[in-house]
């Protein structure tokens, strides 16, 4: 009996050597388990922070509500402009002066034939003092009486010459009228002829805005304005935006076209018409990446991050031009996570302990 007791006895404390050992086996994996999950990387996210779109700035110069060209007699010879650049003038003002080519044929045969007469005269005259040199006779009377009656018809003959060539001229000459009240401006032209128009009084602003950039220029938007020489700032507001595309320009030289449209904006500038000015376009709007967006439920979400914690957060957007912008839900200054896990958009957590870079 005793026998089998001690023989039991050993077994059992063989049994808890052994149960003993696997615990502690266990319990020394699920350490070092716990150690080597503490000791791998944990995924980080990348932040942006939510800020308004910085101002559109585009190039632009000092222009004019109207500027009319002087119209001129193609087939005409300049011959003087009478008004300065930068002088006003008066509808029906002369301007400039003009002489047509088409009777030009006709005045140089009336010099020639005044020409001709006038050397008859002097041929006429010195007959006459040769004849007289000569003595009273009969016959050189005779002769002094033809050649002065012949004197008479000359002169006669070279005074309706003259008549006729004066109105000749008179005919040759234009006087270029100005089309409309306003300022003279003068242009060197390549033909060594100038090139007059007539500049409206109020001036306006010229510039063009790309079809990527359309949608940031608004009728009656308000802008500030710079000028490239003074470097005087003052305000300026948008009159109309063309509808139709005014060029189409390569990007980067790699063939892509852009078209771009021609932009209108009213200023009290005094700048000289064709003064570079840069013109800044405030921006409202807050854009928003789309890598941080996600939506559960056709819901729209971001992950808003604070102090180590994502938090899921409920926005409203509207997409203009191709880009998204926050419409509620987030404001200026806070940090979204960007490229949230498949993990985060999936779980019903409102907030997610993370990782920031």
């Amino acid at each position: 009996m005793m026998a089998m007791r001690k023989k039991d006895k050993k077994k059992l404390t063989k049994r808890k050597i052994i149960l003993s050992t696997i615990g502690a086996v266990l319990v020394i994996f699920l350490v070092l388990l716990g150690i080597n999950i503490f000791l791998q990387p944990k995924e980080s996210y990348s932040l942006y922070t939510l800020k308004q779109s910085p101002a559109l700035v585009l190039q632009g110069k000092v222009n004019v509500t109207s500027q009319i060209p002087v119209q001129v007699n193609s087939e005409g010879q300049y011959q003087d402009t009478v008004v300065s650049d930068g002088q006003r003038v008066y509808r029906g003002q002369t301007v400039m002066e003009y002489s047509d080519n088409t009777k030009q044929a006709e005045i140089l045969q009336q010099q020639n034939e005044n020409a001709a007469t006038q050397e008859k005269i002097n041929n006429i005259n010195r007959q006459l003092s040769q004849l007289r040199q000569q003595g009273n006779d009969a016959e050189a009377a005779s002769q002094v009486t033809e050649l002065q009656n012949s004197l008479v018809d000359a002169n006669t003959e070279l005074k309706n010459g003259q008549v006729k060539l004066a109105a000749l001229q008179a005919q040759t000459a234009q006087q270029i009228k100005a089309p409309a009240d306003g300022i003279i401006h003068v242009v060197d032209g390549e033909d060594g002829v100038p090139k007059l128009y007539v500049l409206g009084d109020q001036k306006i602003i010229k510039t063009k805005v790309s079809e990527y950039d359309q949608d940031k220029v608004h009728d009656g938007q308000l802008c500030n304005i710079t000028s490239d020489v003074t470097n005087k700032q003052l305000s300026g507001q948008v009159l109309a935006i063309s509808s139709l595309p005014e060029s189409l320009d390569n990007v980067n030289n790699t063939g892509q076209r852009v078209s771009y449209y021609p932009v209108q904006i009213e200023s009290a500038i005094k700048e000289k018409v064709g003064t570079d000015v840069h013109i800044k376009f405030p921006q409202k709007g807050i854009p928003l990446p789309q890598s941080a967006l996600f939506t559960q439920k056709g819901k729209a979400y971001v992950y808003v991050y604070q102090h180590g914690t994502a938090k899921k957060t409920r926005i409203w957007t509207q997409t203009v031009g191709g880009s998204t912008y926050v419409k509620a839900g987030v404001k200026q200054g806070q940090k979204i996570v960007i490229d949230p896990s498949t993990k985060m958009k999936r779980t019903d957590q409102n907030e997610v302990k993370i990782n920031v870079d």
